[in-house]
């Protein structure tokens, strides 16, 4: 993807250019059914399983910089304070200009002013100062702020574990996931308003059993969010317990009891988001509907969806939404088998080590631990604490001693061992000497 922006007087004009996937990968050819069959690429570590060829993703549409490329172009205009005035898709060519990393980008506007030297310096501040209104404006509006990090893997040349760490997300991220959220969801509303059928990106209310659950577990923090639940309501929680010692249990929990998001034809809005209408636009390359939608903006640019073929073009949507879903969960499974087996074969060489961690999960066999230091997780098995009786109080996330009573709940701080790994099992088996 490749974006593009232009002050005007009213306020900004936004440019949000994806390679044309579409023009190479025809409607039912051998290309097509392999790449519905796949749903999506599946990344980890040290690769990637693409959805379609790298002769496709890292050649034809590569928006490699002074090279004209085919792509979709969904124009948008903003003004000063970050309202949506009007939008356009086209169908387009573009030269790129300058390919940067996030890190470059972070670096640039990070600098002191007489530190900046670079000719695009205007523009990337431009886009920075629309990225945070739009980003405030979302977040006022219904989006949730999780704060759940997330694991970053590190091989060295012999594909071996050099460290895991929390991955970064800084100022170009947020830039570049404002604009691709503000172009799949202009693009979401441009198919409702003309009537056109799409495959949506779709995120439901949370079930009231598993709210009342989480209710409960918050009360102990005197916290509650109220019934039946916005997704502000959420957000205004995540606000009041920012810097808080519970903050990342409760983040942790809150996310838990959301819904996951899938692909339907229906289209019921996006609650995490906070989004009437929502699709996925920004990247056929990697995922299957993105690709259908690419496909439906193109062949509906200019003319109407008369019934019949409405009627058609939902029954065809229906199926794919469900493959791609399907395969989503299968590939997200992939990767954090991965994810679980890079952290055991790191963990090989630290028998014995001791660390100390937040419990992050607890079950009626033992709690989870994520060690500090080293952003691993491990299992303190119940069998290992030795001590006492330990009964598990689901509502709770807690396990309690019958004669001691002494706890384990989520977001406790503990003290543990690396006692043996299990690179079959890929599991990190502690046991734990204290806490706090």
């Amino acid at each position: 993807d490749a974006v593009s922006l232009e002050r005007f007087e009213e306020g900004y004009r936004l440019g949000v250019h994806i390679a044309d996937v579409s023009h190479f990968v025809q409607e039912n050819s051998l290309l097509d059914q392999e790449a519905l069959e796949r749903g999506t690429s599946i990344y980890y570590a040290d690769g990637v399983i693409p959805m379609l060829p790298v002769s496709l993703s890292n050649e034809a549409c590569s928006l490699k910089p002074g090279e004209p490329r085919l792509t979709l172009s969904a124009i948008m205009d903003f003004d000063h304070q970050a309202n949506f005035i009007a939008g356009s898709l086209h169908p387009s060519i573009i030269k790129s200009r300058r390919r940067f990393t996030y890190n470059e980008v972070h670096d640039l506007l990070g600098k002191k002013k007489e530190e900046k030297d670079d000719p695009f310096l205007q523009t990337l501040t431009d886009m920075h100062q629309l990225s945070q209104l739009l980003r405030q404006k979302r977040f006022q509006s219904g989006s949730v702020d999780f704060h759940v990090p997330e694991p970053e893997i590190h091989m060295d040349s012999a594909d071996h574990v050099k460290r895991i760490c929390i991955s970064e997300h800084n100022l170009a991220h947020e830039l570049i996931e404002e604009f691709m959220l503000a172009a799949n969801q202009f693009v979401a509303l441009n198919l409702h308003e003309r009537g056109i059928p799409c495959i949506h990106r779709i995120h439901e209310a949370p079930n009231p059993e598993r709210l009342a659950n989480f209710n409960e577990f918050i009360a102990s923090f005197g916290l509650k969010v109220p019934t039946p639940v916005r997704s502000t309501d959420f957000q205004a929680l995540l606000e009041k317990i920012q810097e808080r010692p519970e903050e990342r249990v409760v983040n942790t929990l809150l996310l838990r009891t959301m819904k996951k998001a899938r692909y339907s034809e229906a289209d019921p809005g996006h609650f995490c988001l906070g989004f009437p209408h929502y699709a996925h636009f920004t990247s056929p390359i990697r995922r299957y509907p993105d690709l259908i939608l690419h496909r439906i903006v193109k062949k509906y640019l200019k003319r109407k969806c008369p019934p019949k073929e409405k009627k058609g073009l939902l029954s065809r949507l229906a199926e794919i939404s469900e493959q791609s879903t399907q395969m989503e969960i299968q590939a997200m499974a992939i990767e954090r088998e991965v994810i679980d087996l890079r952290r055991a074969q790191f963990m090989m060489d630290k028998i014995g080590t001791t660390f100390h961690g937040i419990i992050t999960g607890v079950t009626g066999f033992g709690f989870f631990v994520e060690l500090e230091e080293i952003f691993v997780e491990g299992l303190v098995k119940i069998s290992s604490i030795m001590d006492d009786y330990y009964l598990f109080i689901e509502p709770e996330h807690r396990l309690i001693g019958q004669k001691r009573h002494r706890c384990f709940q989520i977001g406790d701080r503990v003290k543990v061992r690396v006692a043996d790994v299990d690179l079959g099992q890929k599991q990190i088996d502690l046991v734990v000497l204290g806490q706090g």
